[in-house]
Order: structure tokens, then C-alpha cells, then sequence
């Protein structure tokens, strides 16, 4: 199991347990507010700024909706739990809570895999090349363009970085860090996780048949 598999274990494993432990009200807060702030930040990736610098940026995308899903499903849980006073209804309160918790952090983490293999495929010139030039750029920017719900992923303010540049010369892929941090983080290490993963293959087949989100999609090569 690598970072990608351990992560997707411990998503889907804490959405069945804090269901299990909290019912079923405050957990669905929590990650409906989190589909709903990535796919904010997602198309407005500026946000991401909010988080201090030190943490890496397609980190930063996924920790401004925790953070916020945590709020709102701790209050949630304390306005809503006086429907849930009941023992007979406690119980089944934490039977529908591990089973649609653990459902929707299965959502989750397909949603944000799919951003992920959004990314791959906008940065794939990078894998087909020994360094980055202008042709590259010109065609990540273009593939960007088709996809922007991935800008969180892929920064446009990097690519603009790498254009400037690489219009004066050539980047080695091991410079590529100094111009495009993002970027970088990707190729070096999401993207070796994610093509050896054992687990986000099979999120992405059963996902696909997800009502309005459900696709098919490709994990990116290493």
C-alpha cells in the first residue's frame, strides 16, 4: 500500500466510524460541506492562499473544506441531536450514520480522485520530455483551459511561470521545483502513487456509476 492507498483507507474507514460514533445528522454535514467547499475552491483556486505557504498547495485544496466540514458538523450534531434521545432510535441513529457516512466519504475520495487524474492528464507533456520548453507549457495551458475544474491541482500562475521561462530556455525537470512548486509536488510524488495504487482503480470503476458525478476516467502514468 502506498500514500495514495493508506489515504483512501483512512477517509472511507473514519467516515464509517465517525458515523458510527456520532449518527447520522452531523457527519452528513460535515462531508456535504466538504463536496461543496472543494468544488469552491476547485474552480477558484486563490482560496488555496488562505493556508499558510509551508503546507503543500494540492494539500491546501483539501484542508480549507475540512476544516469548514468540521465546524459546520460539530454544530449541526449539537442543533439536531435532540431528535436522537431516544435508545431504540440511538442505535438505529448509529447503524443509517456508519452506513451513509461511509458511503459519502466513498463519494469523497472519488471526487477528489478524479481531480487528481484531471491533473495527470493536463500535465502529461511533462512525462514525455527530459526538460520543459515553451511547446509544453503551451500545450498544459491549453489542456488546462478544457479542464479548470483541476486549477487547484494545476495552478495557471504557475504555468504562466514556466511559459516565461521556458521562452528564454529550456527547464530540466529537476529545476522544475524553483518556478512551479504545485506543479512539482505532482510529478515527484502523486503522481508515482497514484500509477502504483491498488485501491484508487477500484474507487474509480465503482464511482463511474455515481448518479451526475459518475465517469470514466483514467489514473496518469508514472
Amino acid at each position: 500500500m502506498n500514500l495514495v492507498d493508506i489515504a483512501i483507507v483512512v477517509v472511507i474507514g473514519l467516515g464509517i466510524l465517525i458515523g458510527w460514533r456520532n449518527g447520522l445528522i452531523g457527519p452528513l454535514l460535515a462531508e456535504g460541506t466538504f463536496l461543496l467547499t472543494y468544488w469552491i475552491i476547485s474552480t477558484r483556486p486563490g482560496l488555496a492562499s488562505l493556508v499558510p505557504s509551508s503546507v503543500p498547495r494540492p494539500l491546501a485544496v483539501l484542508i480549507l473544506p475540512i476544516a469548514l466540514g468540521l465546524v459546520v458538523g460539530f454544530v449541526g450534531r449539537m442543533v439536531f441531536m435532540s431528535f436522537f434521545r431516544l435508545p431504540l432510535t440511538r442505535g438505529l441513529d448509529k447503524i443509517l450514520g456508519a452506513a451513509a457516512n461511509g458511503g459519502l466519504a466513498f463519494v469523497i475520495v472519488y471526487v477528489v480522485l478524479l481531480g487528481l487524474a484531471g491533473a495527470g492528464t493536463v500535465l502529461d507533456p511533462l512525462t514525455k520530455v527530459g526538460s520543459v520548453q515553451a511547446p509544453q507549457v503551451v500545450a498544459m495551458q491549453m489542456l488546462l483551459a478544457e479542464n479548470p475544474q483541476v486549477a487547484g491541482f494545476v495552478p495557471a500562475g504557475e504555468l504562466g511561470q514556466l511559459a516565461t521561462v521556458a521562452g528564454a530556455h529550456p527547464i530540466g525537470l529537476a529545476q522544475l521545483g524553483q518556478y512551479a512548486q504545485v506543479i512539482n509536488y505532482y510529478e515527484r510524488t502523486l503522481r508515482p502513487a497514484l500509477a502504483t495504487s491498488q485501491l484508487a482503480p477500484v474507487v474509480l470503476r465503482y464511482g463511474k456509476g455515481l448518479p451526475i458525478i459518475g465517469r470514466s476516467v483514467t489514473l496518469p502514468k508514472s
